[in-house]
C-alpha cells in the first residue's frame, strides 16, 4: 500500500516543480514585455505576400513633400493598439503605425501557452482573416477618407523604392533604424483625443465650443455616412482626435463598406459621449441631446 503513495507524491512533486518552473519563466516574460510593450524589430516582421489591392493612390507633389518632412525626422515610442505600434515625430505633428506582425498577441496566460506550443510563423484562418481585415480597412481609408482620418501614406507591402531607415526610440530609449521598405505602417497626422478638449471646454464653462465639436463629430460621421463607410467597435471619445481645425478618425482598423442609419449613428455617438463623461459633467447630456436633434433636423430639411 505505500508504494503507490510514494509514487503519487513523486507525481506530485514533479509537477509542482514544472508548474513553478512554467510560471518564474512566464513570469520574465511578461516583465520583459511590460519594459517594452513587446516592441521589437520581430514583432513588427510579418511574412504576409504582395497584395496588389493595396498599393497606395499616388501622392500630389504637395504630399509628397509632406511625407519626406514627415520621414525625415526621429520618432518616439507613444503607445500600442491591437494592430500596431504608434510612435509620435520629434516636431509631434505625426505618428507612425508600424503594423504587428502576424499573431503578435500580448503574453496573456492563453497566448503564452497557445504561442509556446504552434507552429512557428504559422497563422490561424482567424488571425489570418482579423489582418486582412484590418488592412482592407486602412486602404479603404487611404482611398476614401484621408481628409477625415489625416493620413498621409499607406505602406501596406514590402517595396524596394522608399531606401530610407526611420530612426525609432522605444519604451526604454532603446535607438532602431527600422528599414521602412521592409515593414508595414500608415502614417498620420497627429491629433488630440476628442475626450481632452470636450473636458477641457466643460471645465472651463465653453459650452459654445465644446457643442462646436459636438456638431464636428456629427458631421465627420455624416461624412461617412455618405461615402457608404462605417466604423465599428469605435470608442468615440478616445478614437476621434481633433486635427487642424476638424475632428478625424485615429483609429482606422474597423472601417467597412456598409450601410447605416444616419439617425440611429448620430444618436448612438452622443449616446455613447455622453455616457463618458455625465459623471463628472451631467450637462452635457442635454447639451449633446440638444445638438443631434438640431444636427439632424437641419440635415433633413437639405
Amino acid at each position: 500500500m505505500k508504494h503507490p503513495m510514494k509514487i503519487s507524491n513523486l507525481f506530485f512533486l514533479v509537477t509542482s516543480i514544472a508548474t513553478s518552473c512554467f510560471l518564474v519563466f512566464y513570469g520574465m516574460k511578461q516583465r520583459e514585455y511590460e519594459k517594452t510593450d513587446g516592441f521589437s524589430l520581430k514583432a513588427i516582421t510579418s511574412h504576409r505576400k504582395f497584395d496588389e489591392a493595396f498599393t497606395p493612390p499616388p501622392l500630389t507633389l504637395e504630399e509628397q513633400r509632406e511625407l519626406a518632412v514627415a520621414l525625415h525626422q526621429p520618432y518616439t515610442y507613444l503607445s500600442q493598439g491591437h494592430h500596431s505600434f504608434v510612435f509620435t515625430s520629434a516636431d509631434q505633428q505625426y505618428v507612425i503605425k508600424l503594423i504587428k506582425g502576424e499573431n503578435n498577441d500580448s503574453p496573456t496566460l492563453f497566448s503564452f501557452l497557445y504561442h509556446l506550443f504552434k507552429q512557428k510563423h504559422k497563422s490561424t484562418p482567424k488571425h489570418t482573416l482579423a489582418e486582412q481585415s484590418t488592412r482592407q480597412s486602412y486602404h479603404l481609408a487611404s482611398c476614401e477618407l484621408k481628409m477625415e482620418s489625416a493620413l498621409l501614406f499607406t505602406h501596406l507591402n514590402k517595396t524596394k523604392n522608399l531606401r530610407q531607415k526611420l530612426a525609432c526610440k522605444d519604451k526604454q530609449g532603446n535607438l532602431y533604424d527600422i528599414p521602412l521598405d521592409e515593414h508595414e505602417f500608415i502614417l498620420q497626422k497627429r491629433a488630440i483625443p476628442l475626450t481632452d478638449l470636450l473636458k477641457s471646454y466643460l471645465q472651463n464653462h465653453q459650452i459654445d465650443l465644446a457643442k462646436d465639436l459636438t456638431h464636428k463629430l456629427f458631421s465627420l460621421l455624416s461624412r461617412c455616412y455618405h461615402k457608404g463607410i462605417s466604423a465599428h467597435d469605435l470608442s468615440y471619445l478616445k478614437d476621434i482626435g481633433y486635427s487642424e481645425d476638424a475632428l478625424i478618425f485615429m483609429k482606422l482598423g474597423t472601417l467597412t463598406k456598409s450601410p447605416s442609419d444616419l439617425s440611429e449613428l448620430i444618436k448612438i455617438a452622443g449616446a455613447k459621449i455622453s455616457e463618458g463623461l455625465k459623471k463628472d459633467y451631467p450637462e452635457i447630456e442635454s447639451m449633446i441631446d440638444g445638438c443631434a436633434n438640431s444636427f439632424l433636423a437641419a440635415t433633413s430639411e437639405e
